[in-house]
């Protein structure tokens, strides 16, 4: 039985912007089957076309005139579908200021392609889905669906075909394919966008939350936060720029083996 990755990102539309994140949720083939039913079914009762979760947060295009209380209501019913059906959650974050100063500042010569801030979240969050995916070898292959459009889309597939060439024999099998899908098409990336957002928000100084592995979704009716599936947070902090940085100045890249 397969599984399959939905990432997205946020904080890449400007060049102020404090951090860019990518985040996403793994599950298997039958459980996206039926958040798919069950998220349609929400979008059609509440005459939403598309989620974006902007314009969710500003109440925009689909949710413009919302009263706090529908916006509430929707937001418990749709929070409520990750802990249901997901499986694993995670959100890599990357400070625009520690990504321009070491990893872009480097004073060594590149020899491979330097990554783009998307391209290093992607590659973090797939070394932190594979770790998941590592001791469930019955789900194996993982396949990995981003959004479709962004201009950074040709890093995360080149991306990819490193991560896939650097496996070691044992852990190939691992990982499928890469694929591109918009949201007007592609239900499970709402909630990828969900939790990129709210990280961002959270990095970015306009929410808070008391446990650090939870993102602040805003207003729900009744009150709910995603607890039963696990969300990691993986800060790209500077030693693992550095470690980057170097591995792009050896022209190397390191043979995953993962960690036991």
């Amino acid at each position: 039985m397969a599984m399959t990755a939905y990432f997205d990102e946020s904080g890449t539309h400007g060049e102020a912007s404090p951090a860019v994140i990518m985040g996403g949720f793994i599950a298997t083939i039958a459980q996206w089957e039926t958040y798919q039913v069950e998220i349609s079914t929400l979008l059609q009762a509440s005459g939403v076309k598309v989620f974006h979760a902007v314009d969710f947060r500003r109440r925009k295009n689909d949710f413009k005139n919302w009263t706090r209380a529908q916006s509430g209501q929707f937001n418990s019913k749709f929070l409520k579908l990750a802990d249901d059906h997901m499986s694993f959650g995670l959100g890599s974050i990357l400070a625009s200021n520690t990504y321009k100063s070491i990893y872009r500042g480097g004073s060594g010569r590149p020899r491979r392609v330097l990554d783009s801030q998307y391209g290093l979240c992607f590659r973090v969050s797939m070394w932190r889905a594979m770790i998941f995916m590592k001791e469930r070898e019955d789900d194996w292959p993982l396949n990995v669906v981003l959004e479709t459009g962004h201009r950074n889309a040709g890093d995360a597939i080149r991306i990819y075909a490193d991560i896939v060439d650097s496996l070691i024999a044992r852990y190939r099998p691992m990982l499928g394919a890469i694929s591109f899908e918009s949201k007007d098409a592609c239900l499970p990336l709402a909630m990828a966008d969900s939790l990129s957002y709210a990280i961002f928000r959270k990095e970015a100084g306009f929410s808070t939350h008391s446990n650090p592995d939870v993102a602040s979704t805003g207003l729900s009716i009744p009150p709910y936060v995603v607890s039963k599936v696990p969300v990691r947070r993986l800060i790209i902090d500077e030693e693992t720029l550095v470690a980057l940085r170097n591995e792009v100045e050896s022209g190397k890249l390191a043979r995953i083996s993962l960690p036991d």
